[in-house]
């Protein structure tokens, strides 16, 4: 007889085990290059304002981008500093829990405001899809430009990264293609596969509206610039500057790497591939370390602030 797996046990497990290597591993780093962490004292209050300004523009940026998509599945009865209050929080949860910020949102939705499952996760489906488009086609362009000295093999990365943005691309229309041929041999396989029909279909309609998309996708590359002002500063503060081709790279790079959660926050695994990769770009591992752990505290401490302000919003009431 098959024995039962505790997934979720399992889950767990994984997730503490990565955590715990990737601080040994910045704990064994920064034991032997411990001048680069007495940087931080560096920083000072002025850089510090400036991350907060950032960040603050950032979050009412990107909470706006999603209460447009709210708007277009007609979701009419949230207006747009409710929908802030759950951002916030669902942002200040995604720290503590893998995919926390996903499932906060379409409970409350649903709970709340009466907004059907498969429309808040077409939502979120949708917004990530955009993001990583947005994203990978800057990447593309921004190399064709790297100085043919840097560390990075162009080309590679090129054909990588081409094919990536190019199977993102097509993903939604698989997707559709997938699902319109997997069978159906039972009343609940039935129901499954009429919620995907309904998912993919809601992801091809946003998708599909021109406006929309030019919308998310103009404002994607505002956050973006603003991101990747965020970075500058913080390689600035830390005495360590790139140049703006290489603080932007950095910042897709980083922003690449928290697409999706494999410890909560992807803490742990986000500072590693930042430091990895800023090696790559002229810095050095302690440097990409630092600043995307400084990013991280100063987005903790705004969130944490913003959950004690909007604590309320976290009751699944209806509305």
């Amino acid at each position: 007889m098959p024995s039962n797996v505790d997934w979720k046990g399992l889950k767990r497990w994984f997730q503490a085990a990565v955590i715990i290597l990737s601080v040994v591993f910045m704990g064994y780093y920064f034991r032997r290059h411990g001048e680069e962490l007495l940087r931080l004292k560096d920083i000072g209050v002025i850089n510090a304002l400036y991350l907060v300004g950032i960040f603050a523009a950032v979050n009412v940026i990107v909470s706006y981008k999603l209460f447009l998509i709210l708007r277009h599945l007609q979701l009419t009865n949230i207006t747009f500093w409710r929908w802030f209050q759950v951002f916030i929080v669902s942002r200040f949860i995604n720290f503590h829990f893998s995919q926390g910020a996903t499932f906060y949102r379409i409970l409350k939705l649903k709970k709340s405001y009466d907004f059907a499952y498969t429309k808040a996760f077409g939502m979120l489906v949708f917004s990530n899809w955009a993001e990583m488009v947005a994203n990978l086609a800057v990447t593309n362009i921004l190399l064709l430009f790297l100085p043919d000295g840097s560390r990075i093999n162009k080309s590679m990365v090129l054909y990588v990264l081409f094919i990536l943005l190019s199977l993102v691309l097509v993903s939604p229309y698989l997707l559709k293609k997938i699902v319109a041929i997997l069978p159906a041999a039972s009343r609940m396989a039935g129901w499954a596969k009429n919620k995907l029909v309904d998912l993919a279909q809601s992801v091809l309609d946003q998708i599909h509206n021109t406006k929309l998309l030019a919308q998310y996708i103009a404002l994607t590359l505002i956050t973006l610039m603003l991101f990747n002002l965020s970075v500058y500063v913080c390689f600035y503060a830390i005495r360590n500057p790139l140049d703006p081709l290489q603080t932007l790279l950095f910042t897709i790079v980083l922003l690449l790497s928290r697409s999706v959660n494999v410890t909560p926050g992807n803490i742990g695994l986000t500072e590693l591939i930042c430091g990895y990769f800023s090696q790559y770009l002229g810095a050095t591992v302690g440097s990409g370390i630092i600043v995307s752990g400084i990013i991280r505290i100063v987005e903790y401490i705004m969130l944490g602030l913003g959950m004690l302000c909007f604590h309320q919003t976290v009751n699944l009431s209806r509305k």
